[in-house]
């Protein structure tokens, strides 16, 4: 039973993190300060049109994750609700595949640019999964 809460705990934590993310992917202006650290350029110096590409692709983001938020509820409500371990454990590998890739993607751009990237937080979340994955599958 310890076991079963603490992998909740790590999934509904990623799922409360996802969830802050979406809103700030959901409703921003411009790109965020990592994105021009990473460009080196202002966001006043862009283009309209370039600017209004990158709000489309920082907006997608922030509905992946909060794809990501809502499935990670539905595998806990599953999980509890419904004694369906199955939904949990799938809904919890999607989100690792996603967070990893975002690992992956800041990780990589850090390399590239020496940007300070939120690539440990995305880190934290994958590894957040794999070990609730883990736990959850030990029960």
């Amino acid at each position: 039973m310890i076991l079963q809460l603490i992998s909740a705990c790590l999934f509904l934590a990623v799922a409360v993190i996802s969830f802050i993310m979406a809103l700030k992917g959901l409703s921003v202006q411009q790109f965020l300060p990592f994105h021009a650290n990473s460009a080196g350029v202002q966001w006043d110096s862009l283009d309209r049109r370039l600017q209004a590409v990158i709000i489309s692709m920082v907006r997608i983001n922030g509905y992946a994750f909060l794809i990501v938020s809502i499935q990670l509820i539905i595998g806990l409500i599953g999980n509890f609700f419904l004694a369906n371990r199955l939904l949990q454990s799938v809904s919890a590998s999607m989100a690792f595949v996603f967070c990893l890739g975002l690992f992956l993607s800041n990780y990589r751009l850090h390399l590239q640019t020496n940007a300070k990237t939120p690539w440990k937080g995305s880190l934290f979340a994958a590894l957040a999964l794999a070990i609730g994955l883990i736990l959850s599958m030990s029960l």
